[in-house]
Order: C-alpha cells, then sequence, then structure tokens
C-alpha cells in the first residue's frame, strides 16, 4: 500500500513536468507556425478553426504519446522488480499483471493532460492576426493577463512558501502537513517558472558571457538565442528545476526508507543467522532441519 500510495505520488510529479514540456514544446512549434496561422486567416479561416486544428493535433500526438508511454511501462515495472531485487527489497508478486482499468486509466489521464497543456499556445495562435503573414518576424501576442504576471507569480510563490511553511512548522497531522506542502510547492513551482522570465535576460548576459569567450560565435549565438525568447527559455530551465527537485525527492525518500527499513529489523532481530526462502517471503519447511 505504501509503494502504490508513492508510486502514484511520483506519477503525478511526472505529469506535472510533463504538461511544461508540452507546452513549452508546442509554444515553440506554433510560435514557427505563426505565418502559416496568419495566411489561413488571410484565406478565411477562422479562429474556431485555428483552435480545432491544433487541439487535434495535440489530441493525435497525446494517443501515440500514451499508447508508447504504457509500453515503455511494462519495462519500467520489470526493472523495478530487477532493482529492488539488487537492493534486497525483494517483493511478494505473481509477475506483471496489467489490468484494463491500468490501460483506461494511463492512456486517458495522458490524452488529458496533452489537451490542457496545449490550450494556452492554442488560444494564444487564435489571436495571431492576418497582417503578420507580411510581416518580418512574426511573433505570437502576449495574452490579455500577461500584464499581471509579475505581480501574480510574486504572490503565488510568496503564497507557495507560506503554505510550505504551515505544513512544515504548524499543520497537525501528517496527512494535512502533505497536502499543505505540496500545495506551497506546486504554488512555488509555478510562480517561479511565471517570474523567471523577467530575469532570464540577465541571467543569460552574465551566466552566457563565459560561453561567449570559450565558444566564440557559437556561444554569442547560444546567448543571444536565450535572450530573444525569454519565456520560451524560463519554461526550459523551469522543466528542468522540477525535474531536478523531482530526482532529489526520489533520492531522499528512497534513503529514508532503506534506513528506517534497515534499522526495524536491526531492532526485531537479536538472532546471529536468519534462514530465508529466495524470495524472503515463502515459508521455510521445517522437516529437513529435524535430521
Amino acid at each position: 500500500a505504501f509503494l502504490k500510495s508513492f508510486l502514484l505520488a511520483f506519477a503525478g510529479i511526472a505529469l506535472f513536468v510533463g504538461s511544461f514540456v508540452i507546452t513549452n514544446s508546442l509554444s515553440i512549434t506554433i510560435a514557427q507556425q505563426t505565418r502559416e496561422f496568419a495566411t489561413l486567416r488571410t484565406l478565411g479561416a477562422s479562429r474556431r478553426q485555428i483552435l480545432r486544428s491544433i487541439l487535434a493535433e495535440s489530441l493525435t500526438v497525446g494517443i501515440l504519446a500514451s499508447l508508447v508511454g504504457l509500453l515503455v511501462a511494462l519495462g519500467l515495472a520489470k526493472g523495478l522488480f530487477a532493482m529492488f531485487d539488487a537492493v534486497g527489497f525483494t517483493l511478494p508478486n505473481s509477475g506483471i499483471i496489467v489490468k484494463g482499468r491500468t490501460v483506461e486509466v494511463a492512456l486517458v489521464v495522458g490524452v488529458l493532460v496533452t489537451v490542457l497543456a496545449s490550450l494556452r499556445p492554442a488560444f494564444r495562435a487564435t489571436r495571431v492576426e492576418p497582417i503578420a503573414a507580411v510581416r518580418e518576424g512574426p511573433s505570437l501576442p502576449e495574452g490579455r493577463f500577461a500584464k499581471y504576471r509579475t505581480k501574480g507569480s510574486a504572490i503565488a510563490t510568496l503564497l507557495g512558501f507560506g503554505f510550505l511553511f504551515y505544513g512544515l512548522f504548524i499543520a497537525a497531522g501528517t496527512t494535512a502537513a502533505l497536502a499543505w506542502m505540496a500545495s506551497g510547492a506546486v504554488q512555488i513551482f509555478v510562480g517561479v517558472a511565471l517570474l523567471s522570465s523577467r530575469v532570464v535576460p540577465i541571467f543569460a548576459t552574465w551566466l552566457g558571457w563565459p560561453a561567449t569567450k570559450l565558444a566564440g560565435e557559437v556561444g554569442r549565438l547560444a546567448q543571444e538565442n536565450s535572450r530573444r525568447n525569454p519565456q520560451r527559455t524560463a519554461s526550459t530551465a523551469s522543466a528542468l528545476m522540477i525535474g531536478l527537485a523531482l530526482v532529489t525527492l526520489v533520492a531522499i525518500l528512497s534513503a529514508g526508507i532503506i534506513t528506517n527499513f534497515k534499522g526495524a529489523v536491526n531492532g526485531l532481530f537479536t538472532g546471529d543467522y536468519a534462514v530465508t526462502a529466495q524470495n524472503n517471503f515463502s515459508p521455510v519447511p521445517t522437516s529437513p532441519f529435524l535430521y
């Protein structure tokens, strides 16, 4: 039961990270199609038709990616069993069982997350004006709430730290503490992701300076590319930030589980030797030891 909850939480975080990557990838793809959308608008295409075409594309990608992910998950399940065997934490199992409910949930959640993550760049694409087809270097227009991004992201970040502090030091009960901490962490990630676009040009200038000296023109082009679209750079860095936090979380949890497990066993086991079955769980027959 514990491992099931842990893996479900891990899956939720992975979906959260994936939504950032999907949104960033679609934003880049849609930005490259700005002239195409503008030309379609010039030929009479409506905003609803543009929106439907992008959502149909994201739906197709979501279905294909979910099917691939489902197949890869079977390989990961085998890898998990091998990993538990390697660390001496063999689990009782009857092999890998794939239920119809698992397939349905995986496909529905994968497609739903992909479509929802594509909504923001899709709605931005519908605001491309027909005149953009003849402009030099057209770009997607800013959203109507873009002017509130800095204040909103700062407030979300502060609230996230407040929720995190409340969950760590004030909330009563493990469930309540984890809920407050998870809510705070999500708000911090979202707030930092939105706020970081404002500081990307500064960081790209200073942190990219060594690359311009070591790599010459390649480094300069990389630096200018990072500053050219701060939001894209911030989205990519945010996904990396969340992924790094996820790896750190798993490493800490794994170390804690192993330490607690070893401590519990060492506290209960007082003998010098133990006779166990190969899988650590099956009972050992006593008859051979009677002679």
